[in-house]
């Protein structure tokens, strides 16, 4: 008989710290590459990650998502997370998954835009790409979730010191940003700079969404071409079929 869809999507568990990491992992067409999706901040959660990773299925390309202590299946509490913890999270979901960075792209929206591109850099991914992007200061990596966090960002143009930037300037994949044009939650100057700072990618291209804000999901509602165009995108990038050029920034 067949493989359904819901055959090739498996659950998984990774303990982490004492709790779980949930998620799973839809499985693609044998020999093409996966992604790796890492949701943002806030009230989000892999389950917003779900158009895409259609999306993408339906070209062959698999993906695995799982939630962040503090959101969605995974629970826990938000407060006393922390940025490095992200990071060690994605690393221990890497080693349980088995993940293959060279056959693999990483994909990070808001917050966690900002752990792909330290992720990118640790791991070398075939390829990256940072959607609506945040930046925050070094400062901040360590600070748990909460009051502290919220005052170290709240300093005049804190993400600038950002070490996601010193981090990208050594990646050498292929790098995919985009950004909304009316964002009021990431400056534009972010998005931007993250793909300044691609020194040594291999490709690099930044689309802005005309007309949209931070809330991809309300203009992709109203918008759907709008949508197919950026998840084409993600899904050429990581399949390296995008026509890229090394120029630094496009719309």
């Amino acid at each position: 008989m067949p493989t359904t869809q819901r055959e090739r999507r498996h659950e998984f568990a990774v303990p982490f710290e004492g709790l779980l990491l949930r998620g799973d992992h839809w499985i693609g067409q044998a020999g093409l590459p996966q992604a790796l999706l890492l949701h943002g901040g806030g009230a989000s959660s892999s389950r917003g990650l779900a158009a895409l990773r259609e999306h993408l299925l339906a070209q062959g390309i698999g993906s695995l998502a799982f939630d962040f202590i503090g959101h969605g299946r995974t629970g826990g509490l938000l407060l006393g997370s922390s940025l490095a913890s992200r990071q060690a999270q994605v690393d221990a979901v890497l080693r349980a998954q088995c993940v293959d960075p060279s056959a693999t792209g990483v994909v990070g929206f808001s917050m966690g835009g900002h752990i792909a591109a330290l992720s990118a850099a640790r791991h070398q991914f075939a390829a990256c790409a940072l959607v609506i992007p945040a930046a925050y200061t070094a400062c901040a990596a360590h600070l748990p979730f909460g009051p502290a966090f919220s005052a170290a960002l709240r300093q005049p143009a804190s993400w600038q010191d950002s070490d996601a930037f010193e981090a990208l300037a050594r990646y050498a994949g292929r790098l995919q940003v985009i950004s909304a044009e009316l964002d009021a939650v990431v400056p534009s100057d972010i998005p931007a700079r993250y793909a300044r700072e691609s020194l040594v990618a291999a490709a690099c291209h930044h689309h802005v969404i005309p007309g949209a804000g931070h809330d991809l999901s309300v203009h992709f509602t109203r918008h759907p071409e709008a949508r197919d165009s950026a998840y084409d995108l993600i899904a050429a990038l990581i399949r390296g079929t995008i026509a890229h050029t090394s120029v630094p920034t496009s719309t």
